[in-house]
C-alpha cells in the first residue's frame, strides 16, 4: 500500500512538473525581496526583464490566454496574472507570477535558498517555458536553474519557485474545478 502511495504522489509531482513548464508564484513569501536593490523607477524597467515578459505573453500566447494583466512593482519586479485554458486538461488555468531579477546569479540563488520551501520538492524540469524564453532572450542556455514544485490536492493547485539564472519566479496556479 505504501509503495502505491509513493507512486502516486511521485506521478502527481510529475504531472505538477509537467503543468508547472507553463508559469505560475507561490502564495509565501511572495513580498517583493531586495532585487530592490537594482531598484529603479516603474519608468526604468530592467530591459531584459521587461523582454522575459513580453516573451513570455508570445510564448504563451498559443495555449488560449483569456486574460494577461501585468503590474510593475518596479524596475527589478513585476507581477503577472493570466487565465489560460490547459490544453491537456481542458480546464481554466488561472496563474498568477511575480518575477524578479537580481543583480547577479549569486543574489537570486541566496534568495530562493533562503525562502521557506517548506512542502515544496525539488525537481528537474529543465524544459520549462521559463527556460525557453530566457534562452529566447539571452541566446544562452541558463548556467543556474532551480525549480521547487507544491502540490495541492485541495483546489487542485500548485506553486513553483524557480530561477533562471538571475531571474526568480514565484508562480501559484490553480485549476477550475470540473
Amino acid at each position: 500500500m505504501r509503495a502505491y502511495c509513493l507512486v502516486g504522489l511521485t506521478a502527481l509531482l510529475f504531472v505538477g512538473g509537467v503543468l508547472s513548464a507553463g508559469c505560475t508564484a507561490p502564495s509565501a513569501n511572495t513580498s517583493s525581496p531586495s532585487p530592490s536593490a537594482t531598484a529603479q523607477a516603474a519608468e526604468q524597467r530592467d530591459p531584459l526583464l521587461e523582454n522575459y515578459v513580453n516573451s513570455l505573453h508570445l510564448e504563451l500566447g498559443g495555449t488560449a490566454l483569456s486574460a494577461w494583466q501585468v503590474t510593475w512593482e518596479n524596475g527589478s519586479a513585476v507581477n503577472v496574472q493570466l487565465q489560460r485554458e490547459d490544453a491537456v486538461l481542458h480546464r481554466n488555468v488561472t496563474e498568477n507570477q511575480t518575477i524578479l531579477r537580481f543583480k547577479s546569479i549569486d543574489e537570486a540563488s541566496n534568495y530562493v535558498d533562503n525562502l521557506d520551501k517548506t512542502g515544496y520538492t525539488a525537481t528537474a524540469n529543465v524544459t520549462s517555458i521559463e527556460t525557453k524564453v530566457y534562452q529566447g532572450i539571452t541566446g544562452a542556455t541558463p548556467t543556474v536553474y532551480k525549480d521547487y514544485v507544491q502540490i495541492k490536492l485541495a483546489g487542485p493547485a500548485y506553486n513553483n519557485i524557480k530561477q533562471i539564472n538571475d531571474i526568480v519566479v514565484l508562480q501559484s496556479v490553480s485549476l477550475a474545478k470540473t
